[in-house]
């Protein structure tokens, strides 16, 4: 299937004179005016209550169209939805598309914390986390998304629709029946390529002459920035093969070199990390458990750049993935580890303080479990609030240095 590549536009459309007057409002009125008189008829509340019900926030990727999850869910809409109406939906859909130049389009609602609701009396709810961070919310309305549930195969990577979406200068692919996209990252994607800690004189060295992780990689979201600003390696990991594909695909639209290494399964016990020293790609993605990444990292130290930053970029909570952080950073020249968390807007100082102080006991167990460990002194330089959760909560990114400490 054709690969679309697509910018972000966010919809802009507000106030009531604008929601009757917008594209939207039009593509709904031509097509109520299309129906048959007995089905205009039957329709609730008349014309323009529709409209007007009609969620009028989206997000538009050109071509794809992505509507909330309570687009149907005001006054008429949900009585339509189960009606004889239904069967014109797909009319809709056409209008809207060519009200909107698009093609495609979805219902996307947040990503799922859990893929089955966890129970209390279960032993599974580990298991049931979502930490692959598939889309199980997104809905296909429109257009040929392709077939779900295939496995990630080279074979099934060309029958899929891609988006390819440009923020910052950079290009993220993505197949919206496998993976996410969260536009609301751009502010730490940002953020990433002007770090102060990128500066010559943080770094004691060129940026070209560091390497950088991350942990919970995805499509490339912050590791690209990585990229971009100037690492000379990027390491990643992603269990997601979907992700990885993507991952591969934008990072050779944006004209970087990509390796990926297969570490999943039995195949962990027989990769050579040998071969590492032929490597020159800026992008190494380990397709397995981040759980893998310090034995990697061990193996890798003497043939890769000192690794200056680790991004722990998972929610709710990035916890899981601080000891590794922690183990990978620069032993001799330390680094920063950029954690993301969900806090309370009523407790964001107070969990900030709580934070060093789970990174200075993850500094002091490691110095106790591996042999000459550095003896890290640990701040807190920053702490980025990225955008809303939930009510009352927040996605923040606590940048964490770790300063080597003479003995």
């Amino acid at each position: 299937m054709t690969e679309v590549e697509i910018e972000l536009i966010p919809n802009t459309n507000s106030g009531k004179g604008s929601r009757s007057n917008s594209a939207l409002a039009q593509a709904i009125r031509a097509w109520v005016q299309s129906l048959p008189t007995s089905a205009q008829s039957s329709i609730p509340d008349g014309l323009e209550r529709l409209i007007d019900t009609f969620g009028q926030t989206y997000s538009i990727y050109p071509p794809l169209l992505v509507l909330p999850s309570h687009v149907f869910s005001k006054d008429a809409w949900p009585e339509i939805i189960r009606s004889p109406l239904e069967a014109y939906l797909p009319s809709l859909y056409s209008y809207i598309c060519l009200a909107l130049n698009v093609t495609h389009i979805a219902i996307n609602g947040p990503i799922a914390l859990d893929i089955i609701p966890p129970s209390s009396t279960s032993n599974a709810k580990n298991e049931a986390r979502n930490i692959m961070r598939l889309p199980l919310s997104l809905v296909p309305l429109y257009g040929d998304f392709g077939s779900p549930n295939l496995p990630p195969t080279a074979e099934n990577f060309d029958t899929v629709f891609w988006a390819t979406a440009l923020q910052n200068g950079i290009w993220q692919t993505w197949a919206p029946l496998y993976t996410m996209f969260s536009r609301g990252n751009i502010k730490e994607k940002a953020r990433l390529l002007n770090l102060p800690s990128l500066a010559d004189d943080a770094l004691r060295r060129d940026p070209k002459e560091t390497s950088a992780v991350d942990l919970y990689a995805g499509i490339g979201y912050f590791a690209f920035s990585f990229a971009k600003a100037g690492f000379g390696r990027v390491l990643c990991w992603e269990l997601n093969g979907w992700s990885v594909e993507g991952l591969k695909r934008g990072a050779k639209k944006n004209k970087w070199s990509v390796k990926v290494v297969e570490g999943n399964g039995e195949r962990i016990n027989n990769l050579n990390m040998g071969q590492a020293q032929d490597w020159d790609e800026c992008l190494i993605v380990f397709h397995e458990s981040n759980e893998e990444a310090a034995k990697r990292v061990t193996d890798l130290r003497e043939q890769i750049p000192p690794i200056k930053h680790v991004n722990c970029g998972h929610l709710p909570s990035s916890k899981d993935s601080w000891k590794t952080a922690v183990k990978i950073i620069d032993s001799v020249e330390g680094g920063w580890i950029h954690a993301h968390e969900n806090i309370k807007l009523n407790n964001i100082s107070h969990r900030k303080e709580e934070i060093v102080e789970e990174f200075k006991y993850l500094v002091s167990e490691t110095a106790r479990e591996v042999s000459n460990a550095p003896n890290f002194k640990v701040r807190c330089d920053h702490l980025e609030r990225i955008k809303t959760y939930a009510p009352g909560v927040i996605h923040c990114v606590i940048d964490i240095a770790l300063v080597p400490q003479l003995p």
